[in-house]
């Protein structure tokens, strides 16, 4: 059974991707968030080369420069938090799940749940 909780991310200017993505894994452990150029659609691979380090300022990267606090649960489909990131704040990211140790973006399974990733990421670090 998946634990259900919530998590409250603030979204603005001032942060930097690494705050978001620590924030992130502060809640799962074993899922990570990528931050890239150009949106992906669901069940799409975003491409690597895209990819921002963790060091920029989201006011560099958004157009939409709106500032708020995004509440995601367990139970959120990991392509609706995708969504909700590109569509409200203007962020284009993918979750990646630790698979046997290496991350791995979570395409093909974008409805599963954030809590069902988690569970995912923790029996495959235990084989």
């Amino acid at each position: 059974m998946v634990s259900l909780y919530s998590m409250l991310i603030e979204i603005a200017d001032n942060k930097t991707i690494e705050d978001l993505q620590q924030k992130f894994s502060d809640c799962f452990s074993l899922l990570k968030l990528e931050f890239y150029r150009h949106p992906h659609h669901w069940y799409e691979n975003s491409d690597e080369k895209e990819a921002l380090p963790p060091h920029i300022m989201l006011d560099h990267i958004r157009k939409n420069h709106a500032h708020g606090f995004l509440e995601f649960f367990s139970h959120t489909k990991t392509g609706a938090f995708e969504s909700e990131l590109r569509e409200k704040y203007g962020l284009h990211v993918q979750v990646l799940r630790k698979k046997y140790g290496v991350w791995q973006q979570t395409t093909g399974t974008d409805q599963l749940s954030l809590g069902e990733q988690q569970k995912i990421a923790s029996l495959q670090t235990m084989l």
